[in-house]
């Protein structure tokens, strides 16, 4: 990542069996078995691979439609790796993605998640 965009990334998202995977690998526990007797958290995992954090992808979804279809995890075995600013960033800076709105158009009023459309004009912020 560094070579690609200049950074190191400072974010991981895991899926939660990539979670658990981690968590009891016995380099892993290895490494916290004098520290601690605690269970190892995704705060810990972040601080050993130097990252701000490390979320888990806890998402889940029923593929069928059937009334008895299992859930199954979002998340897969896929990981994310990244790189996100922790101060508002020009657009010039490297992040993981941004999220763009127009100015007074935000969130949706009350009435307009009613289905009552309100008239407004917006301009880009």
């Amino acid at each position: 990542m560094r070579t690609t965009c200049g950074v190191d990334p400072n974010r991981m998202v895991v899926s939660s069996a990539g979670f658990r995977a981690l968590k009891n690998h016995p380099a892993i526990t290895d490494r916290f078995k004098y520290t601690t007797s605690e269970s190892i958290t995704a705060k810990m995992l972040a601080g050993l691979f130097e990252l701000d954090e490390l979320a888990v992808g806890k998402a889940t979804y029923v593929d069928s439609d059937a009334p008895d279809a299992p859930f199954k995890e979002a998340w897969g075995n896929a990981a994310v790796l990244a790189y996100v600013p922790t101060q508002d960033a020009a657009l010039e800076q490297p992040s993981f993605g941004y999220t763009y709105t127009l100015k007074g158009h935000g969130i949706p009023s009350s009435s307009r998640r009613a289905g009552k459309a309100g008239a407004g004009r917006g301009s880009m912020a």
